[in-house]
């Protein structure tokens, strides 16, 4: 993170600083979240989660409040929803978690706070000075009062925002206005909807641009096959693999959707739980994938993998700009090491607007990760890879994997053809930031 200004260079840069926090705090057409682990904010952890807040620098100079949620994340994957806004039928047929919070109500590592990356503002060292002061006032308690606060930094927008244990307790921050219509099997906000395929399958059947009602991208697909080098051939697909919503959660930042996954093979339902969870933000989502390796990823022959696929209208190999190795250009080796980062993108044009599309693999274990490659049919054809339905996707290959659990979050980012830099970097590795406790 950049060095404050000296109080010197403050005034003869006063005037660009007052544009600079104009143009950098004014509402933008999008708001993604900022994902912060607990752990990443050491100085708050004990707090009492209903005495913090987060606060922003505006472009006149004033602090103001802006909206805050804590997750709890489980295994670093799902997030465990205790006290869901509405349940289905279904939640109490499955071991689901307890109301009760085992961390008697203060932040643990397993945690995750999260904040819209619009509001943060611009925030120079005078701003920095008079952070405490206003966190006092914000909190409404006395200006003598202790307050602990930790600074963020967004690395793309060079704005900032301030996490505040105002230790003392806090109006709850008002729900953000998301639409879970499950008859309609739809998600909505004011920028985009998403339509999933039935009350047993939530890959997407469509996703528009709202308010326009355009689509962008229809026919989600999954499809897992393994070829093991000495047993038969194994074969998963959306017939095979059952996904219904137990729960829906509102916050202030998203609204979470609980899924219960099941693998009905043969007329017999295999490991039927609740496992994992959607979170749908204002202007994007993730959809939670996960394969569990029988055997280690050696044991499989080339074209073993993992497909994700998608559709659209137009040409996917002119309309789609893609910020990932393809399958085509890909070397399959007997040994080879899991590739650097995990993360592939991709950015589909609706005419002056765009979807970014990231596959980011979350770490395992092991502590290996494996970034997915973008696969057309033609390419799957010659890994003796099966029939798929969609023109385009992208592709695990799962040799280099270690035997057991790996997941990995499909991201949505919606957003204007004008911030194509920022949502390309958001897909592959989500909004960036630093932290800096403020003594």
């Amino acid at each position: 993170m950049a060095r404050p200004l000296p109080y010197a260079a403050l005034a003869a840069t006063s005037a660009f600083a007052a544009l600079a926090a104009q143009l950098a705090a004014a509402p933008s057409a999008a708001a993604y979240p900022v994902l912060m682990e607990a752990k990443t904010l050491s100085i708050l952890l004990g707090s009492p989660r209903s005495n913090l807040m987060a606060m922003a620098p505006g472009a006149d100079g004033s602090f103001r409040r802006v909206p805050l949620q804590i997750d709890e994340v489980e295994d670093g994957a799902a997030i465990v929803f205790r006290k869901p806004t509405t349940s289905t039928a279904l939640r109490k047929d499955h071991a689901h978690p307890s109301n009760k919070d085992p961390f008697e109500g203060r932040l643990d590592e397993v945690h995750r706070v999260v904040t819209d990356d619009e509001l943060y503002g611009v925030c120079d060292d005078a701003c920095n000075m008079r952070a405490k002061v206003e966190a006092r006032k914000q909190c409404g308690v006395s200006p003598a009062a202790a307050v602990t606060l930790v600074r963020v930094d967004l690395k793309f927008r060079k704005t900032s925002a301030f996490i505040v244990d105002c230790h003392k307790s806090q109006k709850a921050d008002p729900k953000e206005a998301i639409k879970v219509d499950m008859k309609e099997r739809t998600f909505s906000t004011k920028s985009y909807q998403y339509k999933y395929k039935d009350k047993k399958n939530i890959l997407f059947e469509s996703i528009d641009l709202l308010p326009e009602k355009k689509s962008v991208l229809r026919n989600g697909e999954l499809l897992v096959y393994l070829k093991p080098k000495y047993v038969f051939n194994m074969q998963f697909g959306e017939k095979d693999l059952v996904s219904r919503i137990t729960s829906v959660t509102q916050g202030p930042v998203s609204t979470g959707v609980e899924v219960a996954f099941s693998l009905d093979v043969l007329s017999f339902k295999v490991n039927s739980q609740i496992c994992c969870d959607m979170s749908v933000y204002k202007d994007s989502f993730y959809f939670p994938v996960m394969i569990d390796l029988p055997f280690e990823g050696s044991s499989f022959k080339r074209g073993s993998g993992l497909y994700y696929g998608l559709d659209m209208d137009g040409d996917p190999t002119k309309d789609v700009k893609y910020l990932a190795e393809k399958l085509a250009d890909y070397k399959f080796a007997d040994v080879k090491a899991p590739k650097e980062g995990g993360s592939s993108a991709l950015l589909v044009q609706s005419g002056d607007k765009i979807v970014a599309v990231g596959f980011r693999s979350l770490k395992t274990d092991a502590g290996d990760k494996a970034a997915p490659l973008v696969a057309f049919p033609a390419d799957l054809k010659k890994i003796e890879f099966p029939d798929v339905k969609s023109r385009f996707g992208l592709f695990y290959d799962v040799t280099s994997l270690a035997k057991g659990f790996h997941n990995f979050n499909v991201w949505f980012y919606v957003g204007s053809k004008d911030q194509e830099a920022m949502l390309g970097e958001y897909a592959k590795n989500g909004v960036r930031f630093d932290v800096t406790p403020i003594y």
